[in-house]
């Protein structure tokens, strides 16, 4: 069979899973992505680029957020539709897709394929929702991407009791999941990132992930600045999930004093190894906010015996725990987030049993290769359902 993938990138959260599939002589898969892969012929998947401009996306600022984020993702929706129509007048008509784009590109996907058998996935938050325009427009599209898909996928009960009981029927829980194999702890090597540093150095490395530029990020900033400047054997690596993210942050990095500059390393755009490398590196990454933050990346942080720092409440999901296998994060006060950091930095050995206990959990829980293994097998059931009920 024919089965189309969509992702922001390959292969993102779906893993081996395109592999897997594409393995089987009988299918045909492609795979589409913003970043697409360029090595066609040796994983036999297709890869395509859907190509969005983002700035056509972005309407005049008003006053109602909820209808200027529905115009955007309309507009995204609208030229995500000239990829779909040249993926079909090409003559690749998919019998599955499995998608997991934010916010739009999939909006009239079922209008394209109306006989495909089609897998959403929800990218939302692992905390109550904020009662703003933007978030309430954001559920509004996953709504509806889960009325228009066969399978619909959230990570936890909280996220699926957040959709009306009528599409309870469509949606499964999806555990997480982390390449243990890969995400493993190894020896430090900061010359990697500080080329002044020796391969063996035992400096502290504070890692922050910088998804924007909103409250949350500016305060890790000035507090990762405060850090280097009153701990001269520490350094610091920032990561961003976009180029666009990095430059606005590079003009900031490049005014401070050459002694701070020259201890801060940007990450934008690592390689598999390299960002490895990162985690294995960093004495504790501070991920600002909970739920915003990338899910996988906490996970792989963890898998690499990495400490974990995001302000997480006990009891809000069974792999974050506080004290046991990550640590908690204040959520606001300078003063209280750089003391956090500090006492930490401190005693890192005392944080060791925290780090392994991180590194067990997903191990035992989260094993890319189990969960993954058991949610195609459950996806492939499904879609024969479907197949012998169109039959019918």
């Amino acid at each position: 069979m024919r089965i189309l993938f969509c992702n922001v990138s390959y292969p993102g959260r779906f893993g081996r899973i395109p592999s897997d599939l594409a393995a089987d002589p009988t299918n045909e898969v492609m795979f589409l992505s913003f970043h697409p892969k360029k090595d066609n012929a040796s994983s036999g998947i297709i890869h395509a680029r859907l190509n969005l401009n983002r700035d056509r996306g972005r309407m005049p600022r008003g006053d109602d957020t909820f209808v200027m984020e529905w115009e955007k993702m309309f507009s995204l929706g609208k030229q995500a539709l000239q990829t779909f129509l040249h993926i079909r007048d090409s003559g690749f008509i998919p019998d599955m897709i499995f998608v997991s784009f934010f916010d739009g590109p999939a909006l009239f996907l079922r209008h394209i394929f109306p006989q495909a058998f089609i897998v959403s996935y929800f990218n939302g938050f692992r905390s109550k929702l904020a009662d703003d325009g933007k978030l309430l427009a954001v559920m509004d599209l996953q709504r509806a991407m889960a009325a228009q898909s066969d399978l619909y996928f959230v990570r936890s009960e909280v996220q699926k009791n957040s959709f009306p009981p009528v599409l309870h029927p469509v949606i499964h829980v999806w555990p997480p999941y982390v390449d243990t194999a890969l995400f493993h702890p190894m020896p430090r090597d900061l010359s990697l990132f500080f080329p002044h540093e020796a391969p063996n150095s035992d400096k502290e490395l504070v890692t922050g992930h910088m998804k924007g530029t909103g409250r949350s990020q500016k305060e890790l900033m000035w507090v990762i600045f405060d850090l280097l400047e009153c701990r001269p054997h520490c350094l610091a690596a920032l990561t961003f999930e976009s180029e666009a993210s990095k430059k606005q942050w590079q003009q900031v990095i490049y005014a401070l004093p050459k002694h701070v500059r020259q201890r801060i390393f940007l990450a934008g755009g690592l390689d598999i190894e390299r960002y490895h490398h990162l985690l294995c590196c960093s004495s504790v990454y501070v991920f600002p906010e909970y739920s915003n933050s990338p899910l996988q990346g906490m996970l792989e942080t963890m898998s690499c015996e990495t400490l974990l720092m995001t302000p997480v409440q006990e009891g809000a999901d069974f792999l974050f725990l506080p004290e046991k296998t990550m640590l908690a994060y204040p959520e606001e006060g300078r003063e209280k987030q750089r003391e956090a950091i500090c006492r930490v930095l401190d005693h890192l050995e005392e944080y060791d049993s925290v780090r392994q206990k991180g590194r067990e959990v997903i191990a035992k829980k989260c094993d890319e290769r189990v969960v993954l293994g058991e949610h195609l097998d459950f996806v492939m059931k499904e879609y024969e359902k479907f197949t012998r009920l169109r039959r019918v």
